[in-house]
């Protein structure tokens, strides 16, 4: 939840794990690298589903 807007975001499966994973400071490449070595889809198909959640996250000022 986003403290200053009220608003509730709701993860997915690959959401949860993003949220996880970014507790601490990671590159980039590396979330996607981690989530390849976890899941069978291609690198463009899990980069831009990452890239999706982390803007989504970023747009509700959710990211440090």
């Amino acid at each position: 939840m986003n403290l200053e807007s009220g608003n509730y975001i709701t993860l997915n499966n690959l959401g949860s794990i993003i949220w996880e994973k970014i507790k601490e400071p990671i590159k980039e490449s590396d979330l996607i690298n981690y989530l390849l070595s976890k899941y069978k889809l291609t690198e463009s198909q899990r980069k831009e589903e990452t890239l999706i959640c982390l803007e989504k996250l970023n747009a509700e000022n959710l990211l440090a």
